[in-house]
């Protein structure tokens, strides 16, 4: 006769498993879900992309230039190395860290930007200046 104590052994390991990876892919799915039901990511690529055409606008354009553009929330946008760089403040207030949406544009060195947010009004004002 066999002894069938390892197989009942096995079975119970493979619904543990079972069990663990199922509760692991539903908090990955609940921590995206949560993450974004906000539209922090949509909103920062949007507003990455948006602020990275208006600053291609600028440098196309002849002479100097400002711009005031609205922002929702409390977004921070900043330019560095052709980059256009937008992470939500308050996220990195709680968590120390903020991925930051990018989006590049035209950088011409012959020009210089001057980026100010007004925090009052949240509104983004872009200055043009040519050096």
């Amino acid at each position: 006769m066999m002894d069938k104590r390892g197989i009942i052994g096995e079975r119970i390991f493979f619904w543990i498993f079972d069990i663990l990876l199922v509760l692991v892919v539903l908090g990955s799915v609940a921590y995206y879900v949560n993450a974004n039901s906000d539209d922090t990511n949509f909103k920062q690529n949007y507003y990455a992309r948006d602020v990275a055409l208006i600053v291609d606008e600028m440098l196309n354009t002849k002479g100097d230039i400002k711009v005031n553009y609205s922002l929702e929330d409390d977004f921070v946008v900043g330019l560095k190395d052709g980059e256009v760089y937008v992470y939500r403040q308050s996220l990195k207030q709680k968590f120390g860290i903020a991925k930051p949406a990018r989006y590049s544009y035209v950088d011409m060195k012959k020009f210089w930007i001057n980026v100010t947010l007004d925090d009052v009004n949240d509104v983004l004002m872009l200055e043009k200046e040519v050096v």
